[in-house]
């Protein structure tokens, strides 16, 4: 996929009451916008870092040397625009920044936001790039393409995985999780969604076996809500369909836990969960999810 292949398109327009606002163009002109806002941001940044690096707080200006010529500021900015540009990008593939550009429903804020992050991505990227050449650039260029494409097939996997899923195709969806665990053995959606499918394949045979199973996700991912929510649904509906009984209390231990990771979510995916049929009548389990006012 084209990097700017999903981006809305978008030029700046100007009422007669001067208000501006953002209209469509093409995608090419969006890219071309928000390409030159990170520029000039990122130019801006390494320009101010330039200026601080110095011991005299001034500006450098540009000179010849031998047979050279020694860019000063213009270098600063160079630098600041191309680092500007780079790491909000990278950076962007590496730690699951997105939406980082001006789109068709961009507010200004979100054009202020783009200008920061390009100044920043420009001031550190001289500091950067001084650390990356001071040791094994090439092997950690490397490294850093290695886990932007490990990121990539695994989000792939996991994608086909879900798929599969809501097409009821649970043994494929299941062998997908599992792939997904092979790049990433931690990762908390292959763990508790692998779980879950297979409590799909033979209902209620593996109800006991996915139970187990989450039962040492949450121990290793205390912070899952849906880990929780989960293995609460599967110790209910196992102890409706006598697979095995688990105390009410401790089914309902486990809705709690979710729902204190998060209430908004838990609470309405419960009050209609129709596996949660058995619990209707319960007065705990209402009371966890029609919490009286003033409960959090």
């Amino acid at each position: 996929m084209s990097l700017f292949s999903s981006l809305p398109s978008v030029v700046l327009l100007a009422d007669t009451s001067g208000t501006y606002t953002l209209s469509a163009t093409s995608p090419l002109t969006e890219a071309a916008v928000t390409l030159a806002t990170l520029a000039v941001a990122g130019g801006l940044g390494g320009f101010v870092a330039g200026i601080r690096t110095n011991s005299a707080h001034s500006i450098v200006i540009p000179f010849l040397i031998d047979r050279g010529l020694n860019l000063g500021f213009l270098g600063d900015i160079v630098i600041g625009m191309t680092t500007g540009i780079a790491i909000m990008f990278l950076g962007g593939a590496v730690l699951g920044i997105t939406n980082q550009h001006i789109g068709s429903n961009s507010t200004p804020y979100d054009v202020l936001r783009l200008v920061a992050l390009g100044i920043i991505s420009g001031f550190g990227g001289l500091s950067i790039l001084a650390k990356l050449s001071d040791n094994n650039l090439s092997e950690r260029l490397t490294a850093i393409s290695h886990q932007v494409e490990k990121n990539q097939h695994l989000g792939e996997i996991l994608r086909e995985a879900t798929s599969l899923r809501a097409q009821l195709k649970y043994r494929e969806s299941h062998l997908f999780y599992q792939r997904a665990l092979e790049i990433d053995p931690s990762n908390e959606e292959a763990l508790v969604c692998g779980a879950v499918v297979w409590s799909y394949v033979d209902e209620p045979g593996h109800y006991v076996e996915a139970i187990n199973r989450l039962q040492m996700i949450v121990q290793s991912h205390p912070q899952s809500a849906r880990a929780f929510y989960n293995m609460h649904c599967l110790k209910a509906l196992a102890t409706e369909k006598k697979v095995m009984t688990y105390p009410t209390a401790e089914i309902l231990s486990a809705l709690e836990s979710a729902i204190k990771l998060e209430p908004e979510r838990y609470r309405i995916f419960a009050a209609d969960d129709p596996d949660l049929a058995s619990l209707k009548a319960v007065k705990d389990f209402n009371s966890l999810i029609r919490p009286k006012a003033g409960n959090p």
